[in-house]
């Protein structure tokens, strides 16, 4: 693994079967700007292994919720920073034209 595991997205930990782009530094883009507006990591933990289950798996308490006085459409900046990369590393076959109509 490269990079510091606080910020790291999931597909750098290795455990992920998805390709390292660009979406990677969205990802740690949207930890530091939690960060930098609540005062706190999205996740508390010293375990390295609890740490990587956290960024592949969960979802951290929004920044409105922790600083009220954060606008939540800044705070839903920061959220889909983080989420995009988790909604997208799920490997999927490209959709059909007749799936996305259909959908």
């Amino acid at each position: 693994m490269e990079g510091t595991l606080a910020y790291i997205s999931p597909e750098q930990t290795g455990r992920m079967n998805c390709s390292l782009d660009y979406r990677t530094d969205f990802y740690s883009l949207g930890i530091t700007f939690y960060e930098l507006l609540t005062g706190q990591l999205p996740f508390k933990t010293d375990d390295a292994l609890e740490l990587v289950h956290c960024h592949i798996a969960k979802q951290p308490i929004s920044p409105h919720e922790i600083q009220p006085e954060i606008p939540i459409i800044l705070s839903d900046i920061i959220m889909k920073l983080k989420a995009e990369i988790t909604i997208n590393s799920i490997h999927l076959e490209p959709l059909t034209l007749d799936a996305v109509l259909f959908i």
